[in-house]
């Protein structure tokens, strides 16, 4: 038994590291297409076209896999493998622990914006941003994407006027800012400059390994 387990782990550890990530997403999209079946019999248009939208993006990127073989393309297919599989994955995990523990701040700080711009004018606690509703802050999920938007650069400074802590809140949005889009945006950029100087001083020897895989697949 521990011989078929082990040889099993192996199958499968072999499998994933020669063909994953294209084929395991070509394989994810084609299984969202077949689910599509039943939902469009039960006419759920919502759900298929959901589907589609995930399987469509996954069966253009096979097209890796095929690029692989290529001497103009290989080292470049393995070092998008190296950077999602490496590098992307530890700045995901060190990210999302700052853009959690800042969402719940920013939300409580900011949840009542948009009753502040309801309240009249002569009101202390009146807010004076107008021409739009400020919903960014009503919930913890609206919170985390208006952060993860803050990091790429798409933020409204003006609506921390509305703060229940204005002081506060822009003090903790300069520490966001800082340790997000300037510190660890550009760790990832040098994780990312390390892994592409790797992969190009191992240039032919990994197309070979990327070609030997694709022919003994």
């Amino acid at each position: 038994m521990q011989a078929i387990s082990g040889n099993l782990d192996n199958a499968v550890f072999n499998f994933l590291q020669k063909t994953a990530p294209a084929k395991i997403v070509f394989l994810g999209a084609n299984i969202c297409i077949l689910i599509c079946v039943p939902f469009r019999i039960m006419g759920n248009v919502q759900v298929e076209e959901a589907l589609l939208v995930f399987s469509l993006p996954g069966s253009w990127i096979f097209f890796l896999f095929f690029a692989r073989s290529a001497k103009l393309t290989g080292p470049f297919v393995q070092m998008i493998y190296s950077m999602i599989a490496g590098d992307m994955i530890r700045f995901a995990i060190i990210s999302a622990i700052f853009l959690v523990s800042f969402s719940q701040v920013f939300y409580f700080l900011g949840k009542d914006m948009h009753a502040k711009q309801e309240l009249d004018p002569l009101n202390p606690d009146y807010c004076e941003v107008k021409g739009y509703d400020i919903f960014t802050y009503s919930s913890f999920l609206e919170t985390f994407i208006t952060l993860f938007r803050a990091s790429m650069g798409g933020y409204d400074y003006e609506e921390f006027s509305c703060a229940n802590y204005e002081v506060l809140t822009k003090i903790l949005f300069v520490l966001y800012m800082f340790i997000m889009p300037i510190m660890l945006i550009n760790i990832l950029i040098a994780m990312m400059g390390n892994t592409y100087t790797t992969v190009i001083a191992q240039a032919e020897k990994a197309w070979r390994q990327q070609v030997n895989n694709f022919l003994t697949i």
